[in-house]
């Protein structure tokens, strides 16, 4: 069963050693405009797995796609396969989620 926790709207703001990212809310990084404006990722409970990043431009770019999960394993998968990843769960809670 999958933590409820998971299913929001997540944004890049940190990273820690040995490559793990740090990600919080959207809601909790609204106070920070450079925070809104990096990159970060939607995990919605119906499959759905939306991917937010910002253009070379500096003009936002939106993906839709779908996921799947494996124990504290999730891939995602894209019509475009170079935007397909996998990612281990290190840490999740109401506030933040870490990932490598």
């Amino acid at each position: 069963m999958v933590d409820s926790k998971l299913f929001n709207y997540w944004v890049l703001t940190g990273q820690e050693n040995k490559g793990t990212r740090v990600y919080t809310p959207k809601k909790a990084a609204l106070g920070n405009t450079q925070q809104t404006e990096k990159e970060g990722f939607e995990i919605k409970e119906n499959g759905e797995f939306i991917k937010y990043e910002i253009s070379p431009a500096g003009r936002p770019m939106r993906y839709i796609g779908h996921y799947e999960i494996s124990g504290n394993t999730l891939s995602s998968y894209f019509k475009n396969h170079y935007l397909d990843s996998m990612f281990t769960i290190v840490a999740l809670d109401d506030k933040v989620l870490k990932i490598r």
